[in-house]
This record gives structure tokens, sequence and C-alpha cells, in this order.
């Protein structure tokens, strides 16, 4: 195994003797221990006639981190001090936790101009933090040939050219992505699932890597992130986000698939569809009129679920809001359950949950609650034949219990009169559950290991929960 780049930095005469070794050469502990010391001697009569007068940059500190060290770097910015009194404690209008100083009192703050209004950066600290980024590459570009060297090692460990499975979903298409050789991103295609069985021919549908070029230097985009595509039920229109600055913040965009869908399936105004500030995920309306997405606040919370009609303003600005959640403790996620009926939402916090649920082939009914929000209760569902299971931490199952209640009796169920399931023994823990038409399979943990047991709604002659047993995975002896 080659260990050069262990070594501190070498002049030039030392790189020359260095290029006559093989770079796959494989050396003993005693000769690299020989080695290390030569170089460390050169490198620092090398280096001896420059300046270092608070010895920060000396050839100990280079080995310390295994890496050789870096010129003087050039000063660091130094961001403007401007003193502002500002209020610490209970601030009529802001949430500043329980226990709040109550009256506040008010302290200096140096850094208050740093502060962005409505999350949107100043002119003036976006080039602060362009100078600290010009900085910091400078105090770094020592370290450039060792980052080559690990990224290509990883790389050598990776699959760089392959395909994922096919996901099926309703409407006779399956969907899957590939990766290619020297390409960044993903790309996505689908297939249509043929009467005799088996897939038809491959569809292209949507090339991250061209998603991530600048449309103005044709040059890849130092970040980005696609959430999607969702697929419309009939499967003729697709949407997705886009996220490029890292900030989870995702533009909404709505195509049409390729040649095998005529143009005319499309509304007129769905290219023209672009939404910014939302969390990047779709839900799409059973009629496929609409969709339903969530927005995010100044502080990137998903706060509020708005519906989109085709043929309204494109940019969403118009949009109805149907849920807007104000504790800034909590935030939204939107899903749908296994049979496609109802969109779930959840408000949530880092210890409690409240489900709420709407019908898609009746959207006007509005919004169904499950259970009224209580602290500390977290639970998760799913909907088949008429009743909801539910994955619930209730009754103290800190490792989660699967109940049931009927969806007629909603809203509002008292969780105290859910009926119990399956109550799991000590040692296992439950984490999902997706309803299927015959069976629920239910995900978690037994002993540490991770499991997948089935449950058949004690609908069969079969033991009512079996596990998926995995051969492959064994304790250690």
């Amino acid at each position: 195994m080659d260990f050069s780049f262990l070594l501190p930095p070498r002049d030039k005469n030392s790189i020359d003797k260095e290029q006559k070794l093989s770079p796959r050469k494989s050396l003993s502990m005693e000769e690299m221990s020989k080695k290390r010391t030569r170089m460390d001697v050169e490198g620092e009569d090398s280096r001896s006639h420059e300046a270092d007068p608070e010895g920060s940059h000396g050839s100990s500190r280079g080995l310390a981190f295994g890496v050789g060290a870096a010129a003087t770097p050039p000063p660091a910015p130094r961001p403007p001090r401007r003193p502002k009194e500002v209020l610490f404690g209970n601030v009529p209008g802001e949430e500043r936790g329980e226990a709040a100083m109550d009256p506040p009192i008010k302290r200096a703050d140096v850094f208050a101009w740093m502060k962005c209004p409505n999350g949107e950066a100043t002119p003036e600290v976006i080039s602060l933090l362009e100078e600290e980024n010009r900085h910091s590459q400078a105090c770094q570009q020592h370290l450039a040939p060792l980052r080559e060297r690990l990224y290509t090692e990883m790389m050598g460990h990776q699959k760089e050219a392959d395909q994922q499975l096919i996901t099926p979903y309703e409407g006779g298409y399956g969907y899957y992505t590939k990766t290619f050789v020297g390409k960044s991103y993903q790309v996505h295609y689908r297939k249509r699932r043929l009467e005799a069985g088996g897939w038809g021919e491959e569809e292209f549908v949507l090339d991250e890597n061209e998603i991530a070029k600048d449309p103005a230097t044709g040059a890849q985009r130092p970040y980005c992130t696609v959430n999607g595509p969702y697929p419309d039920p009939a499967h003729k229109l697709f949407a997705y986000g886009t996220d490029f600055a890292g900030n989870d913040s995702y533009t909404l965009y709505v195509r049409s698939f390729g040649s095998s869908v005529p143009s005319s399936a499309a509304p007129p105004d769905a290219s023209q569809i672009a939404i910014e500030k939302t969390d990047g995920g779709v839900i799409w309306g059973a009629a496929m009129d609409r969709f339903y997405y969530a927005t995010l606040d100044t502080e990137f919370r998903q706060h509020k679920v708005k519906v989109h009609l085709f043929g309204d303003d494109p940019t969403g600005r118009k949009d109805r809001v149907l849920y807007e959640e104000k504790d800034r403790k909590f935030w939204v996620g939107l899903d749908q359950t296994g049979c496609s009926r109802f969109m779930i939402l959840t408000a949530m916090s880092a210890e409690t949950t409240e489900v709420y649920l709407l019908d898609l082939q009746h959207p006007d009914e509005g919004w169904r609650r499950v259970a009224p929000r209580k602290f500390g209760h977290c639970y998760s569902l799913d909907h088949r034949g008429g009743f909801l299971y539910v994955l619930t931490n209730k009754d103290g199952a800190k490792n989660s219990k699967v109940c049931r209640l009927p969806l007629a009796a909603l809203p509002d169920v008292q969780p105290s009169t859910w009926e119990d399931v399956w109550v799991p023994g000590p040692g296992l823990k439950l984490e999902s559950l997706s309803c299927f038409q015959d069976f629920m399979a239910i995900e978690g943990r037994e002993n540490g290991q991770c499991m997948i047991w089935v449950h058949n709604y004690g609908d069969g002659p079969e033991p009512i929960v079996h596990p998926i047993i995995f051969p492959d995975v064994a304790k250690h002896t």
C-alpha cells in the first residue's frame, strides 16, 4: 500500500527522488520510518529560510494531521462590529421558549446586522461569506492532491454504472434509475407492464445531469438535488423539485412524458409551472386536475399545505392554503395511504404527532383529524378495508404497537378506544407499517437486527404474525 500521502511536504529535489519509486510499491514499517525521518529533515532544510514567527506551520503539525503543512494563509476576514441593542427573553410576537426570561433583558449584539430579513441574505452578508470561502480555500489548497487521491480511492469501491430495481406503480408502469460512468447524477426511466407478463420498452423520463447544468454557462452547478419524479395516476404528467442551494428549499416543475403520451394530454400551462419554496414533494389529486404540496417559511419549516389547480397562476402565489401549522415547534409532511385514496398530513415535532386525512376522491369534504394532539403521543397509519391501522406509542408502548380503528369513526377518535392488533414482546421495536390487500408488512428490529413481519389481519388459518427469514443474516458467534 502506498503511504506517501502521509509524508510532509518536500522540495523539488525530494520529489524527483520520490518519483523514481513505483507508486504501487509496498514498504515495510521499518522502511516507512526511515523514509519519514529522511524526508522530515529534507523538508525542514527546504523551509528553514521561511519566516514562521508563531510556529504554526512546522513539519510536526503537518505530520500530526498526516498531511503536508500549508503555506502561510492570507489574513482571515474580519466582519465589522456594529453594536445593536437587542432583547433576550420573553419578546411579544416571538417564540422564545417556555422558560424565557420575563421581563427580558437588553444586550448589545455586535453581529446583529448579519440577521437576514425574511430568510434572504443581504449583499453584504453574501460578500462576507464569499470572502470567507476564498480564505478557507487558500488555507486548504495544499490538501488538494490528498482530496483527489481519497476521492479516487473511494470511487474505486463504487459501481458507477448501475441500475435500480423497477418499482411498479398502479396504472401499469414501473419506474427505475440508472447511473453512468463519469456522470454525477442518476437518470430516470420507466417501462410499461405487459399483459403477458414482464416489461416493455424502456422510456426516458428525466436526466438529473442535465438539470444540474447552469443554462447560462453550460457548466455543472456546485450543488444539485432533485426530488421525484412523481407521476400522476394516469402516467401522463410528472412533477419534480430542484434545489441548487442546499437548503432543502425546492422549486416544483411539471412536465409531460415523452413521445408515448400525446402533447394534447397535458394541460396547456403545465410546462409553465414553477413554484418556489416548497419541500419538493407532490401528492396528485384523483381527478388529475390538481396537486398538493407543502411550502416553507423563512426558517425553512414546512408550515403550509396548498393545492394548485391547472389553469391557475403557474407561480403558485394564488394557490389556496388548506392547512397552516402555526406552532413553530411543529412542521408538516404529506404522504398517501397504500390504497392511494387518502392523503395523509402529519404535523410533527420531536415528541408529538397529529394526523389528518383528506379523501382525494372527495376533497371538498376537507380534513378529518384522527386524534387530538397530545404531548408525547407519536403515531403513523395506513388504510385497508375501512379500517385505519396505526403504529403508536400510546399506553407506554415505547417500542410501539399496532392498533386499529374504524375509518367511519373519524374525526377525533380518542386513542383509549383504539383496538390493539399486535403488542410485540420484549426485544422487538416496530418502526413502520404498510397495508396490502391480504397482509400488512411491519418493519422494525428484533434484538437490534432489522426485521420484517407479515400480519394477515387475523383472516387466515396461518399464524397472525410471522417474520420473514433472511438466511444470510446470522448472529455473531
